[in-house]
């Protein structure tokens, strides 16, 4: 029979890519790790692949892009200017919108940026505010607002689907002026970085910098890597694979109680007083709530092995 897995595989290893890049690109300006971003524009020949499933990723985020915007003219919403490229030579920057949707009332026209996330991420995503709540969404703001200076436009319009229910959310951003300065700041110092072959000091070493910086085997010589150990424990080694089973569940289950909680259940109340406690129904479920006091702490310096569990998915 055929191997249609097998086929699909080889499909995703061959989309695995990396390209030259010789200028700041509104997509990824929004980095807050300079550094990467000098090395895109020095040495982007040396950075990793992406990992297969980050490519599986990529390929979804292309779909629903095109998903959305194809639902978009169905609904007769009018969009123009779809990857027009954009440019500001004196800061080196570059840019390709999603589209300019197109208001029918005024005839006026914004730039759109389409973008998918999982239910957890996509009702955390209200106001722009919010986008500072995780690395990734934190470029956005960057991308839309060079968008909008570019094309001198007072608004821009990202459209947020979400991946497990298809919802589709709208959310309109303000231009920022002194926003934007900041950003052409930062690309001069890159440009001066580039020019001058030189990098910036690096930002403190954090997860983010471990699970999906591109460059991180040529900007942390210093992280000492030693051969791997092997630990011979059969029952450990059944409660690994029992872990990597449950892991897919217990993130949904994990990034569903965040919601209810958080988004769902959290602003419909009012506060208390310290050891209150109440009580209330969704349908005939009884959710328990006590109001507590979270004191501050001060955590001392410490070292200590970090251990990640992995699945062995990733390549």
């Amino acid at each position: 029979m055929i191997d249609v897995i097998e086929r699909l595989e080889k499909l995703t290893e061959s989309e695995r890519s990396i390209f030259p890049c010789h200028t700041n690109r509104a997509s990824s300006i929004g980095d807050a790790c300079m550094r990467k971003l000098v090395y895109y524009r020095t040495r982007w020949q040396d950075q990793e692949k992406p990992s297969t499933s980050l490519q599986r990723r990529f390929n979804l985020g292309k779909i629903f892009e095109d998903y959305a915007i194809a639902r978009l003219l169905r609904a007769g919403v009018r969009i123009i200017r779809q990857q027009e490229p954009l440019s500001i030579p004196e800061h080196q920057i570059t840019g390709h919108p999603d589209g300019n949707v197109v208001d029918e009332e005024t005839g006026e026209d914004y730039p759109m940026d389409v973008k998918s996330a999982a239910s957890s991420v996509f009702y955390k995503m209200n106001t722009k505010e919010d986008f500072a709540r995780y690395p990734w969404t934190a470029k956005y703001i960057a991308q839309l607002m060079i968008y909008m200076y570019a094309q001198k436009k007072d608004k821009g319009m990202f459209l947020f689907v979400d991946k497990q229910s298809g919802q589709e959310k709208q959310i309109w951003i303000d231009y920022d002026e002194a926003f934007v300065q900041e950003v052409f700041t930062k690309a001069d110092k890159i440009n001066e970085h580039v020019a001058a072959k030189t990098l910036p000091e690096r930002i403190d070493y954090c997860d983010e910098c471990e699970k999906s910086c591109p460059f991180r085997m040529i900007c942390l010589p210093d992280v000492v890597y030693t051969a791997p150990e092997f630990i011979v424990d059969e029952e450990l080694k059944a409660m690994v694979e029992r872990w990597i089973e449950l892991k897919p569940i217990a993130k949904e289950c994990a990034d569903l109680e965040d919601e209810i909680k958080k988004e769902r259940i959290g602003p419909r109340l009012t506060p208390g007083v310290v050891g209150e406690k109440r009580k209330l129904f969704i349908g005939a479920i009884p959710i328990g709530l006590s109001w507590i006091n979270k004191k501050a702490f001060e955590v001392k310096a410490t070292s200590y092995w970090m251990i990640k569990l992995n699945d062995g998915g990733a390549k």
